[in-house]
């Protein structure tokens, strides 16, 4: 089970959506920072593109891309909730 676990993790992708005005994206990326979570943040406002690709409407927006799935997680109380998930993880 944990090797299935390690092989599922790397297979996983981050992408923090923000902005350079949201408190709330400060508070996530710090979070992941502290708990060493590798991830990619993009600015929603600099990259409209990719914003609007995924359908991003709300910053912090947590796109978790995994084994070809993406799961949206929007708001600060929902992606810690994910993060907290993954804390035994790393234990």
């Amino acid at each position: 089970v944990a090797e299935a676990a390690a092989e599922t993790a790397g297979k996983t992708e981050l992408t923090l959506f923000a902005t350079t005005t949201c408190p709330n994206c400060k508070i996530v990326a710090a979070q992941m920072d502290r708990m060493g979570i590798p991830y990619e943040k993009v600015y929603a406002n600099e990259h409209p593109e990719r914003a609007v690709a995924l359908g991003i409407r709300q910053a912090p927006t947590l796109v978790v891309t995994q084994d070809g799935e993406v799961q949206k997680l929007t708001g600060v109380s929902e992606i810690k909730k994910f993060l907290a998930a993954l804390e035994p993880v790393k234990a």
